[in-house]
């Protein structure tokens, strides 16, 4: 991949943040770094930057797509209320793994683990209350 100061720029601010971002969140982002940014240049630097493996995507509640710079397997957990996107530990998602194989013998070629619930944040505050639980 050729060197690209506004791509260079958005892969820096993926990996310095510690939330999972939307294309919009990181155009405003870089938009304070390189004040004349298109989103559409932002759209195009993000498909890049995961077709060539150095991000990922994924689908969040809201049906927006996020950014996470977390390459490795991992799952995702998603808030039901402020529908923030959080990582699921690499290391219980192995141990699903391997209990799935041990238990079904069904080889793991690629999953994608989404749990909604109600972050830790949204429960003291109270937000909870008004949602429909399964």
């Amino acid at each position: 991949m050729r060197y690209s100061k506004q791509r260079e720029e958005i892969l820096s601010i993926i990996r310095t943040n510690h939330d999972h971002l939307s294309a919009d969140m990181i155009y405003e982002k870089v938009k304070e770094v390189i004040g004349n940014i298109s989103l559409g240049t932002v759209y195009r630097n993000l498909a890049q930057l995961v077709s060539e493996g150095y991000i990922i995507q994924i689908k969040g509640l809201d049906d927006r797509t996020y950014y996470d710079k977390t390459i490795i397997d991992h799952g995702h957990l998603f808030c039901n209320i402020c529908k923030k996107v959080s990582d699921i530990d690499h290391f219980s998602v192995a141990e699903l793994k391997k209990s799935v194989l041990s238990k079904s013998k069904f080889e793991i070629v690629e999953y994608h683990i989404a749990i909604n619930g109600i972050c830790h944040e949204c429960q003291k505050g109270g937000k909870k209350n008004g949602i429909k639980r399964k």
